[in-house]
């Protein structure tokens, strides 16, 4: 008997495929419903927006005293370290021309000695008029003086200059501080998504006894489950984990190297014991989860996304004229005062002149964010045109697929679906 004969009417969604679909991934309907139900478009970004925005920004003030996210953080941190490049570069060149000037008025300071000479001589064998020599005279004089003025103001420049990149140091050391691998990480990041992996792991090892099951058809729904359930936040997780490690090993490194053990109290070393127990085992357990879930994840970007990118090559397009538009909106923000200082405080630790280099990587943000989730529809397309259905049908058929009614539906009728949603807010 056919899937559609299977229902009693054409419409009926009972999981992720409408039961009216043929050319499909058999096994997105022939395995228990309860683990294939998938969050409609609105969830997932209710969940991205509660995980990485709300719970991110409470922590922070918690922890490091700022409402500003991690994401913002790192990235004000990679402004600064241009802005102090810039610095540098504009003290190195004023500088320069300061030798320069310099250079010029020690010439410039014994010229009108030679020109006294040179007057003295016309003076006395021409006998030329006395106001033309006293003004050629006084020329190299106001020379002098010009010169030696630019020169000062070039010292109040340089001085300037070296102020603010010693402010801008500070501010980014502040800023690395607040960039460190904690408890957070490892409750909120690397434990869900671990117990996410590995249930789906014990799932997969029963897939070859559903109905129609086939190594290729295991392989997909295997793929179906990650990318809905688990793709999203390992791309957030991943991201962040890559902007704090290298500066917080770093500056254990140098707290190792510097700190004099035998100058702190007991309170201090009991602190800092428990802070290098709660880096080794958020370290650790970032390095675990970043390998364990990355690995399965990896070979569907070949075999699923990059296929179905280049299949649908105009929502690529459309992405692209999106993030373009959020990138001019974004800097149109960062000049309004009152949304820079509520949404971007960060942007206190920056120069004006060097902040419109924040918007494009506050863009950065919104892209681990959001290309997640179109990665996880091209993933989820596959799961249809690989199964030799029309590519506009296609597009339709996963929409349905994230049926709000029955999502909730599957809530309401499963404990672990349930269990896995709060794991995912988390």
């Amino acid at each position: 008997m056919g899937v559609a004969e299977s229902s009693g009417s054409s419409q009926n969604v009972t999981g992720p495929t409408a039961i009216r679909v043929h050319d499909a991934n058999p096994l997105l309907y022939t395995t228990p419903q309860e683990h294939m139900i998938i969050q409609p478009y609105w969830v997932l970004i209710v969940q991205l927006f509660v995980k990485q925005i709300i719970a991110n920004r409470v922590w922070n003030r918690i922890r490091h005293n700022t409402w500003a996210t991690t994401q913002e953080i790192a990235m004000g941190r990679i402004v600064l370290m241009l802005q102090i490049a810039y610095l540098k570069a504009k003290k190195s060149i004023l500088e320069s021309v300061r030798t320069a000037r310099q250079h010029q008025t020690t010439t410039t300071s014994k010229s009108p000695t030679l020109k006294q000479t040179t007057i003295n001589f016309f003076k006395d064998t021409f006998t030329s008029p006395q106001s033309l020599l006293d003004r050629a005279a006084s020329a190299g004089s106001n020379d002098f003086s010009t010169l030696r003025s630019n020169i000062d103001e070039l010292d109040d420049e340089i001085e300037q200059k070296k102020n603010e990149i010693e402010s801008s140091q500070k501010k980014r050391e502040e800023l690395s501080r607040r960039l460190q691998l904690d408890i957070f990480d490892l409750l909120v990041h690397c434990l869900p998504l671990l117990g996410q992996t590995i249930w789906y792991f014990y799932l997969q090892s029963k897939c070859m006894s559903a109905e129609q099951a086939s190594t290729w058809n295991c392989y997909n729904v295997f793929g179906y489950r990650l990318y809905n359930y688990v793709f999203t936040s390992y791309c957030a997780f991943f991201w962040l984990t890559m902007m704090k490690l290298p500066i917080y090993v770093d500056s254990e490194r140098n707290t190792n190297e510097t700190n004099d053990k035998n100058l702190r109290s007991g309170w201090q070393k009991c602190i800092d014991v428990l802070r290098k127990i709660e880096f080794h085992a958020s370290f650790w357990s970032s390095c675990i989860t970043i390998i364990v879930v990355g690995v399965p994840i990896a070979p569907y970007l070949l075999t699923n996304v990059i296929p179905m990118a280049c299949t649908y090559t105009f929502i690529c397009i459309i992405y692209i004229v999106l993030w373009l538009s959020a990138l001019l909106f974004c800097r149109i923000l960062v000049t309004i005062p009152l949304i820079n200082k509520l949404l971007f405080g960060i942007l206190e630790d920056i120069l004006k002149e060097y902040k419109h280099f924040y918007a494009p990587y506050l863009m950065f943000l919104f892209t681990i964010l959001t290309l997640p989730i179109l990665f996880t529809t091209f993933f989820n397309y596959s799961q249809y045109v690989y199964y030799s259905n029309n590519l506009f049908n296609t597009m339709t058929y996963e929409f349905d697929s994230r049926n709000t009614a029955t999502y909730f539906r599957g809530l309401q009728s499963s404990a672990s679906n349930t269990f896995h949603t709060v794991l995912f807010f988390i």
